[in-house]
């Protein structure tokens, strides 16, 4: 009787805790479910369409982005803005930025939104930041240059030698290359072309500072502008150029780069590099690539007529979803590691990262990197250990309106007509009510 009663309670302790173990596994079990089901952080970054390629982001950062993904065990959403012009893009997304919930991150941003408070000040957010060029430090700093760039220059060497023009030093200034545009002008007369345009009507019109931006006020109608006119009409239709073609023409030569006179125009001078004194390609000359290092007519130098360093970065919504993981996001991008790779990879940028340099010398000196090449590079980094750099770029509203004021003066100086100063003037002032409206809306 007691050996029963023994047998019975084993019985029952063996039942409870078999009962326990089922309990504990099915526990898990859920618990494992839960973990598969339950989702990844994201984090949105708003993308125009003009900067992806088939589908897939076109950036230098398109393997960092997937290792980051990895590591961290969240979701890089790519929320494309799909827009033909980079006007209809801005519009798009300011819908979105100004809803909750909207992406975090936004690349190649419109640095506008940093007026209008959208971005956070990410200044004392980032580890990594001290790690940047000294020229690209703020005390407040909104947007985060991840990669740069400097625009060069091309002369066509073997046309200077046979011009008997002296090669330029690397510390050539805007007269230099005047002196010699002149000599090369004098040889015979030139076909009209865009890199003749942009430096005759394009370069100077930004000098006459017709969108005064910090005081709102369009400067169109003046004596400025007119003078300019006369001067831009003078040189085009001058001795020194051939205009073979009307206006429609030269019109979609310049501002329609699909149209057939574009393309037209090109390959004309693909085909004849001897009618050029400067090659329309323009470097980077913080890293240039082996095609431009080896091709024996290039003289490649900085540019005389842009200054500023151009970057690619962020800025991060102030309303966007997951902030503290897109501070990490962009502080790992700022890393020696990351900056390092953006430098070996095929990107066309160069890191902001200045504790990589002796890295970066050892990797030239072991991949026999061209010592011009290295020297361009310096005349930039040495710049950028000195002083603050314009790295902002100018205003998109106020880029955009610039090419909108260029197509309309185009008008006046392409013209057959002659005008009057009376008749000048009336057409200038209504310019200048035209974007005066369009600046304050």
């Amino acid at each position: 009787m007691k050996r029963r009663i023994i047998n019975k309670n084993i019985l029952v302790t063996m039942g409870i805790l078999l009962m326990t173990v089922l309990i504990s596994c099915s526990s898990k079990e859920v618990n494992i479910k839960d973990d598969i089901k339950s989702p990844k952080q994201e984090l949105t970054m708003a993308v125009w369409s003009g900067d992806m390629d088939k589908g897939d982001i076109d950036l230098p950062i398109k393997a960092y982005t997937q290792l980051f993904e990895n590591k961290n065990n969240v979701k890089v959403t790519y929320d494309i803005i799909h827009a033909v012009t980079y006007e209809d893009y801005i519009k798009k997304l300011n819908a979105k930025l100004y809803t909750d919930n909207g992406p975090t991150l936004i690349y190649k941003f419109p640095n506008t939104y940093i007026e209008r408070g959208v971005a956070v000040d990410l200044s004392g957010e980032l580890s990594n930041l001290e790690k940047i060029y000294d020229g690209l430090k703020r005390e407040k700093i909104f947007y985060i240059p991840i990669g740069m760039s400097k625009d060069g220059m091309i002369l066509n060497r073997e046309v200077l030698e046979r011009l008997e023009i002296e090669k330029p030093n690397l510390n050539w200034t805007k007269k230099d290359y005047i002196n010699i545009k002149e000599k090369w002008l004098k040889d015979k007369p030139r076909e009209f072309n865009l890199a003749e345009y942009k430096e005759i009507v394009r370069y100077p019109l930004y000098e006459l500072n017709v969108i005064d931006q910090p005081n709102k006020v369009i400067n169109i109608n003046n004596e400025k502008v007119k003078n300019y006119l006369h001067k831009v009409k003078e040189k085009i239709f001058s001795k020194n150029y051939i205009l073979n073609e009307g206006y429609d023409y030269y019109y979609k030569m310049i501002f329609d780069r699909y149209s057939k006179e574009r393309e037209s125009h090109i390959m004309n001078y693909i085909n004849n590099p001897d009618e050029l004194i400067r090659f329309l390609q323009i470097p980077n000359i913080l890293k240039l690539k082996e095609s431009q290092i080896e091709n024996d007519k290039f003289l490649i130098l900085p540019s005389v007529y842009d200054h500023e360093i151009k970057s690619f970065g962020f800025i991060v919504n102030k309303k966007g979803k997951n902030i503290e993981l897109a501070l990490k996001y962009i502080n790992e991008l700022l890393s020696n590691e990351s900056q390092k790779n953006i430098y070996y990879s095929n990107s066309s940028y160069y890191p902001v990262n200045k504790e990589i340099e002796k890295d970066i010398m050892r990797w030239d000196k072991d991949n026999g990197t061209d010592k011009r090449a290295i020297e361009l590079r310096n005349t930039v980094l040495n710049r950028l250990k000195k002083e603050k750099v314009n790295y902002l770029g100018m205003d998109n509203k106020i880029k955009i309106m610039y090419e909108n004021v260029e197509k309309d003066l185009f008008h006046l100086i392409f013209t057959d007509k002659e005008y009057s100063d009376k008749e000048l003037e009336r057409e200038l002032k209504k310019l200048e009510d035209k974007y005066s409206i369009i600046f304050n809306e």
